[in-house]
């Protein structure tokens, strides 16, 4: 799973990551961005290329789209790194001996541990 997500967000496509893994700084930065835009056509229509509204508007954009890449970066570091250290903890897990242990409670409940899925409960005995 770790590993889609981050092949997703390498991939630039954090946008279409699904709700548990998307950042809300980074959805909110895309919406402030498209309402930006679409105000900058509208003066454009009004107003020329010099007016101060136009020029406001486009360093408006220009900032909003640097956050928004900053953002998108750090989700990606982020990712990347939970990713690396579920790629380095299934590692550690290869090749080693799977073992269990029976345990049985003061109140006569038997338990299991086991290594590679640890499992507690109940025990069927027959």
């Amino acid at each position: 799973m770790k590993q889609s997500v981050y092949e997703e967000v390498k991939a630039g496509r954090a946008s279409q990551l699904p709700a548990a893994f998307s950042d809300t700084k980074i959805a909110t930065l895309q919406t402030k961005l498209d309402e930006l835009k679409a105000n900058l056509e509208k003066l454009d229509l009004k107003y020329g290329q010099e007016h101060p509204l136009i020029v406001e508007a486009k360093l408006q954009i220009k900032s909003t789209e640097a956050q928004l890449e900053s953002s998108r970066k750090a989700l990606a570091a982020k990712v990347k790194g939970e990713y690396e250290l579920a790629f380095r903890d299934e590692q550690s897990l290869v090749g080693l001996p799977s073992w269990v242990i029976f345990l049985e409670t003061e109140d006569g409940r038997r338990l299991t541990v086991g290594h590679r899925s640890p499992v507690v409960g109940h025990l069927p005995w027959h």
